[in-house]
């Protein structure tokens, strides 16, 4: 597809399509959205457990990957009934999804043969991987309303994870310098909870939510009901926001404490709401944030069923191979 189509097309978002278009596509879509949960789930679990605990169910998780690759084929298929609109979204968005999978799966056939990464390398790579998929929901992005509940969650993901691409771990020990790209990576996230929360209150009136819930619905009986959507909906947005609390909360274990006065970023985040734990260790702060991580990643696993099952299509309902709560350590005070 030329550039000067790529253009026209995203003149008209995606909800003045027609209705069967934008239901073929929902299929199609969610599909994806299954898959890259699921997969998110093992990259989780790859991430926090043993090299024990991975091998002990390693035939389980390869298992989940064989899953993931036939939700993927099976939405490569479905596509092929997508308008040319819906198919060149398809395409932002599987690409994307299968460079997922393949580094994944390259990742267990390794922790299976016990072979291990530099962590810089590791990370490099992680750093590159994210700019990549942020790049495609920007894209994909495009094309969404501006009040569309996609639109803000993809909001909130750009400015998350822009606060983690500038290095600010290498620039914990250089003074003011240092501190400034974390002072950025801090307002990064303060922003991003100021659209969570903008988009918790939308979401009560978000009509393409609810035309996307008619489309699915397509006048048979279910036992779901839009307003479980929404609730839903709702504690992902609610879940973003803890993690970028907690992501706050890690920066400010690197941070002097006469710096973090003298900038006023304890007045910034208390006008937001945010509290923070007085002394809390970064070894906590990393640990608070693997555990929002986790729960992001369950209540997307729970979305994506709702909507599967709203759709009729076939798909396994599976439980996190690692539950964050593993990581949770008891209630601290919070000032």
């Amino acid at each position: 597809m030329y550039k000067h189509e790529l253009k026209n097309l995203s003149q008209k978002h995606i909800y003045q399509q027609p209705s069967k278009a934008i239901f073929n596509f929902l299929k199609t879509r969610m599909l994806l959205d299954h898959a890259q949960w699921i997969l998110g789930d093992i990259d989780y679990f790859n991430e926090h457990t043993s090299f024990a605990e991975k091998i002990s169910i390693h035939a389980s998780v390869k298992a989940r990957m064989d899953y993931v690759q036939l939700q993927l084929d099976q939405a490569f298929k479905l596509n092929d009934s997508n308008s040319d609109y819906f198919s060149y979204l398809f395409q932002v968005l599987y690409l994307s999804i299968i460079k997922l999978f393949h580094r994944i799966d390259k990742d267990i056939d390794r922790y299976s043969l016990q072979e291990t990464q530099d962590a810089q390398t590791e990370t490099d790579e992680s750093m590159a991987e994210i700019g990549e998929q942020l790049l495609a929901f920007q894209e994909y992005q495009r094309f969404l309303p501006a009040d569309h509940y996609e639109n803000y969650l993809i909001r909130i993901n750009t400015k998350y994870y822009q606060s983690y691409m500038s290095d600010w771990y290498k620039f914990m020990d250089h003074g003011d310098a240092g501190h400034l790209i974390l002072r950025d990576s801090i307002y990064d996230n303060i922003q991003a909870i100021d659209i969570a929360e903008q988009g918790f209150v939308m979401l009560d009136h978000d009509p393409y939510l609810e035309r996307e819930f008619d489309i699915c619905l397509n006048n048979k009986f279910s036992l779901i009901s839009l307003n479980e959507i929404k609730k839903m909906h709702k504690a992902l947005l609610v879940a973003w926001r803890m993690e970028c609390v907690n992501s706050i909360g890690l920066f400010k274990t690197c941070i002097d404490s006469n710096f973090w006065n003298d900038n006023s970023l304890r007045q910034k985040c208390v006008a937001s709401e945010v509290y923070l734990i007085d002394d809390l260790s970064i070894e906590q702060a990393e640990k608070d944030l693997q555990v929002s991580a986790g729960r992001i990643i369950n209540i997307g696993l729970e979305i994506s069923n709702l909507w599967l099952e709203l759709l009729d299509l076939p798909f396994g309902r599976y439980e996190m191979l690692f539950n964050p709560n593993r990581l949770s350590m008891p209630f601290r005070k919070r000032i």
